[in-house]
Parts: structure tokens; sequence; C-alpha cells
């Protein structure tokens, strides 16, 4: 194909595609964690949208999404290495070709497009013949291959739902490509992705692929997301940001401290940071602090464990277990929201150091 214009339907049920994965893992001898803030009656797991996907060869793609989402770009378009999106929370952002900044623009359609890396992890059954978006498709029936296997190709199916027992294709009878895919998990959808329109190799306006930001809007580079000041003085971080910094009083004595601070910047929204990474020399022992100020801070208390009070602070931790890699423990102090964790010490140790805080020093130490 040299060019698609196209419309799809996708439609998504979160807590089945979350059922499905982690069954999918603990199938593969994988285990999974999840972190997050749910709230009742906050938002129903399901989710349709209308989007507008055009390719044209080799390598440009544009896709719009009608019904904007929180995670996923309004538009977005790649040419080659080079992306750049508009969505109402991040602005206008580019990598401007630094392909260590992804963005996974159309890959979700491309796999439809192009299958060929999910054919040899299918076994196939072809069940009918239908039309589909006013062309002939076939009516397929299929299941992973090696499900369970921890086979880490499974991980092309990623795009029609991963974690899937089964599959419900309509494959393009003259063309190959996908124009629907059902994934199943205990005989329900889990996930959705149809062709509503479709129309191959017709000319395509080079437009299309020409990225111009938003009347108002500067176009943001990828990066500055990750711009942080590493292996900073404990002061200058605390100069930094609006809020009160905590840091251990009197730590063990060959711990070293590593102070990283994230300014924040308003477009995309990011809230100014600290964090505080306390090593023993040996890599024995590990403590991360995070820090940033509790009226915008999202829920960081650890979604299991216990409410703890010791030494007047209240705190909610959770234990270290051979299922649970960390020990964590989140407070918050006078306008600071205090994130701690550790793969090393135990809750019991996090309690005990968390009393140990104390106000970091806005000025230089003086010799």
């Amino acid at each position: 194909m040299a060019s698609v214009e196209s419309r799809w339907r996708v439609w998504r049920d979160d807590e089945r595609l979350r059922e499905a994965f982690e069954a999918h893992a603990r199938a593969s001898g994988a285990q999974t964690w999840s972190v997050g803030r749910v709230e009742a009656g906050e938002v129903s797991p399901v989710h349709e949208e209308d989007v507008r996907f055009w390719w044209q060869a080799p390598d440009s793609l544009r896709e719009e999404r009608e019904v904007p989402d929180p995670g996923h770009a309004t538009l977005a378009i790649r040419v080659g290495a080079t992306w750049w999106s508009w969505s109402p929370p991040m602005g206008a952002m580019t990598n401007a070709g630094d392909e260590r900044h992804g963005h996974g623009a159309g890959e979700q359609f491309t796999a439809m497009l192009d299958p060929a890396a999910v054919i040899g992890l299918l076994d196939f059954t072809i069940t009918g013949r239908g039309v589909r978006a006013g062309r002939p498709v076939l009516l397929v029936s299929s299941r992973p291959r090696s499900q369970g296997r921890g086979d880490r190709d499974m991980f092309s199916l990623h795009h029609l739902g991963l974690g899937a027992q089964e599959y419900a294709l309509e494959v393009d009878s003259e063309r190959g490509v996908l124009l629907r895919a059902e994934a199943r998990f205990d005989g329900r959808p889990t996930q959705v992705t149809e062709a509503l329109q479709i129309a191959v190799d017709t000319p395509l306006d080079p437009e299309l692929f020409r990225f111009t930001p938003p009347p108002g809007e500067e176009l943001h580079q990828a990066d500055m997301l990750h711009r942080f000041r590493h292996g900073i003085p404990l002061h200058e971080a605390v100069a930094g940001v609006p809020f009160a910094v905590y840091a251990l009083a009197d730590p063990p004595p060959d711990w070293e401290l590593t102070v990283t601070l994230h300014a924040g910047h308003e477009r995309p929204l990011a809230h100014p940071s600290v964090g505080l990474n306390y090593r023993s020399r040996d890599a024995a022992a590990q403590l991360n602090i995070s820090q940033l100020a509790a009226a915008t801070a999202e829920d960081y208390a650890p979604s299991e464990g216990e409410d703890v009070e010791h030494a007047g602070r209240q705190m909610r931790v959770r234990q270290r277990t051979d299922s649970w890699p960390q020990a964590q423990l989140a407070m918050t102090l006078d306008d600071t929201l205090i994130a701690m964790n550790s793969d090393s010490l135990t809750a019991e140790d996090l309690i005990n150091l968390a009393t140990r805080l104390t106000l970091a020093r806005r000025d230089a130490p003086r010799i």
C-alpha cells in the first residue's frame, strides 16, 4: 500500500483489560504491580473513541482523536523519527527527531494495517465472510499459540488487546489487513478496534503531515519532561521549590546523599518536586524520599497498607514482602507530601526514619 485514509472506532473496558493482562503475566511466570487513584463513582472503565488515521509510505502518519482523552494526544503526526503532538493537558510537543523520546502515535492502527508481526503468534480458523467499511472480509477466530509460555514476542499483540484468550478478526480478503479486532477474555470483549471508513492508495495532501501549533501555543521539546537537576547541593533544591523540604537529621555515617530537583513548569503541567536518594557506600542499604507540595500532589499513599501513628506523625505504610518489592511510606508534614520507599529497608525502618526528618536549610551551610 502507498497510502491509507481511514476512520476507526476504538472501544475498551479498562477493568477487563487489566484482568486479562494480570492473568497473562501470571501464566508467564511474571509479577505485576499497579499504582493509582480510585474514587467511588469517579470514571467509567468503559471508553469509546472515534479516530481518524492517515498513513503515507514510507513513514508518515497522522492521528486525530475526536474525543479528547487525558491519556492520548488529540493530534499526533509522525514523519520518520520525528513526531509532534497536541493535547489539552500537554500542549504542543515534539521530540525534534530524538528517538530517545517515543510517542506511540499511530501504532495501534499500523498494527492493524501491517499485521505481519502477529501472524506467527496466532492460530487461525476461518468462520465466514462479511463486509467491513465497504470491503469484503474473512471472519477469523484466532487464539495465541504460546499463551502462558512467557514469550516476549507475545507483546506484539498489545495493540489488539494484550492478554486476550482469543481474538475475533475481520481480515480484508484483498489486502490482508485487519479491519476489525475484538480481544476477548473469559468470553467477554476487552478491546475492539474496527474500521468505519477506509480508502487505500488514494492521493493524500502533504499538508496532513506538517504540524502547526494551535494559535497561542508554544511548541515544547519532549525532553523538558525529564529536565532534572541531579546531584545538586541540598540547599539549592530547597531554594528551588515553593514548599518545605525535609531531610534526615542524622543519617548513618556511611550513607551518601544525592539530591534531584525538578523546578516544574505550567505547560505541560509538572509540579515542582525534590528527590533525596540515600545509599550506603557498600550499596547494601538504599532509601528514596520524594517530596512535593501537598496541595498539588496526587494521592501517594500506598494503595494497600495500614495507617500508623508514630512520634506524633500520621503515616500510611506498606510492608516489603516476597510478592511486593518495596517497603513504602507516605505522610504529610505541614504543606509537604513525603513519599518514602526502599528495596532494602523494612516498613519499620521507614517509620523510624520518618520521625527523624527535619526541615532542610534554604541557605548554604557555613564552614
